[in-house]
């Protein structure tokens, strides 16, 4: 996986790589030269480091948990804002810069959302 910062070049990896919207690749040269790209979206968690972190919090998209494994901070997904930040900023980002498809990442994390908040479980 490419991510905003990468040490790699994405051309080294033939199989395909997955980058978030603000990573720096041209995805249209990945295009021109054979190569998959799609853009990665974590759908229910927001990294410490993730760069669009305080668009989130600007948005008071409330964060109601944390994955203890990745730590990232879990998204109140129930919420209007939070599908409209992923769906109408994010994915537009990524599309705006020609990635051919998304990798979705985190959706399992629902099931911690559910775990910590039961009485929640159905409108996650």
């Amino acid at each position: 996986m490419i991510t905003p910062n990468a040490p790699h070049d994405p051309l080294d990896c033939p199989e395909g790589s997955d980058a978030g919207p603000e990573a720096r690749v041209e995805a249209a040269e990945l295009r021109r030269l054979g190569h998959r790209s799609h853009a990665y979206l974590s759908v229910v968690e927001v990294a410490k480091d993730a760069p669009y972190r305080a668009e989130v919090l600007a948005r008071q998209i409330p964060l109601l948990g944390k994955n203890e494994v990745w730590l990232g901070d879990l998204a109140d997904v129930a919420q209007p804002a939070w599908t409209d930040f992923v769906v109408n900023t994010l994915a537009v980002r990524a599309a705006q810069k020609g990635y051919g498809g998304f990798f979705l990442d985190t959706a399992d994390s629902v099931e911690l959302l559910e775990k910590q908040f039961p009485q929640r479980g159905p409108v996650f």
